[in-house]
Order: structure tokens, then C-alpha cells, then sequence
């Protein structure tokens, strides 16, 4: 199976990829053992992780950072549906923030979007946050 150079290889490729997510401070590590820091608390996006995406993840004592401690047989294509997974939190819920306020925090969204997802579809707050952000007045104007 060609286990040490798998981790060397897709190691190396995971942790590329980690460095391309927003708001990550530092990804460190080595080889599958790998630490993600974010300038927001992890916890939430911990849990949509785990309960929508079916991903597990680790904790850390730091409560920024997300821990990745994947099988050793582990492919680029699993690396990719993480990252994806991970991307899509992300965006979903920094458009939320920006809306909002830019003074929440990640982690104020994601709670708050708890019991708020179920109403509003992320594609509203996509309109509204276009609206808002470039000034566009109608919904022509945000197909362009």
C-alpha cells in the first residue's frame, strides 16, 4: 500500500490545500498529522463538519484549531472533498457575518444559524449581501 509515501505525498498535499482556506493563521504539522489554526474558535465549524458533512475532525487544546489526523491510506480526492466541505462553511457563514455586523465572530454565526438555516436559503443571503456590499438595487444588476 505504500503507506510512507502516501502520507509524504498526500501529506504534503492536504497541507497546501489547508493554506488556501480563508482565515487560517498557521497550518502545522507533518506528514497526515496536521493542525489548522483559525483566527475564530473552531467549535462550530467542528460541528457542521461532523453533523452535516459527515467529516470527523479533531479538537485541540487551542481552541482556534482544528486537528487532522486522517487514515494513512488517505487520497487526494478525500482531501479534496474535505477542503471543499470546509470552504463551503466558510463562505456560507462569512457572508453571514459580513452582513450582519463585521464585528461578529465565525463562531457567532454559526450558532446563530442554528435555528435560522432551516428559514432562509443561502442563496437570500447571497442576494442580500450583493445588495448590500456593491449597491446593486435589483436582481438583473447581480446576474451581470
Amino acid at each position: 500500500e505504500n503507506l510512507i509515501e502516501n502520507t509524504i505525498k498526500v501529506g504534503n498535499y492536504l497541507i497546501e490545500q489547508c493554506k488556501q482556506l480563508s482565515n487560517v493563521i498557521e497550518v502545522r504539522g507533518k506528514g497526515l498529522m496536521i493542525g489548522i489554526e483559525f483566527d475564530f474558535p473552531i467549535k462550530e465549524l467542528r460541528d457542521k463538519l461532523v453533523y452535516e458533512h459527515h467529516i470527523f475532525v479533531g479538537n485541540s487544546n487551542q481552541p482556534n484549531t482544528l486537528r487532522l489526523l486522517p487514515s494513512l491510506t488517505i487520497t487526494k480526492t478525500e482531501v479534496d472533498i474535505l477542503i471543499d466541505a470546509i470552504s463551503k462553511i466558510l463562505t456560507k457563514y462569512f457572508i453571514l457575518a459580513e452582513f450582519f455586523t463585521r464585528s461578529f465572530l465565525i463562531s457567532d454565526c454559526l450558532k446563530f444559524n442554528k435555528s435560522f438555516s432551516e428559514n432562509i436559503k443561502v442563496s437570500e443571503f447571497l442576494t442580500l449581501y450583493l445588495i448590500h456590499k456593491f449597491g446593486f438595487s435589483d436582481k438583473a444588476n447581480i446576474d451581470k
